[in-house]
């Protein structure tokens, strides 16, 4: 079985899944130190083997611009999308592609929230959570 590897995330790179293998443009957001991760979490259910990834991205308010515009929501919704993810370890993983099932399992908003902040002295955040399941090819 093939691990990714996991942890905090230090940059992402979101695009289309329709888009993979052309040049087209990607959303990028500022991501909070520290405030973003990425788990994979391999499962067998019912005698199949299950993958899940999620993929928690948070962002002061003022730089998430790109995930609240309605093109974004919607691509992410219908379309998926596949995400090019650097851990704060240096290493790099795509997320929603693989090369034996290419964009069939694309990362898809499960949740999407805008926190105002508690007190005047708090910054505004956004927290967008990203997730795929699918069958494990072991």
């Amino acid at each position: 079985m093939d691990y990714k590897p996991v942890g905090g995330v230090r940059r992402v790179s979101l695009r289309a899944a329709d888009t993979v293998g052309r040049a087209m443009e990607s959303v990028e957001v500022e991501l909070i130190d520290d405030g973003s991760t990425y788990r994979e979490v391999l499962s067998v259910e019912r005698g199949s083997g299950v993958v899940r990834h999620t993929l928690t991205l948070k962002a002061l308010y003022s730089n998430a611009e790109a995930w609240l515009q309605s093109e974004f929501i919607d691509m992410a919704t219908r379309t998926g999308v596949v995400a090019e993810v650097m851990l704060n370890d240096s290493r790099q993983v795509t997320v929603g592609f693989s090369e034996a099932l290419g964009v069939e399992q694309p990362l898809r908003i499960r949740s999407l929230e805008v926190d105002s902040a508690h007190s005047p002295s708090e910054v505004p955040t956004v927290t967008l959570v990203l997730c795929c399941e699918g069958v494990n090819l072991i």
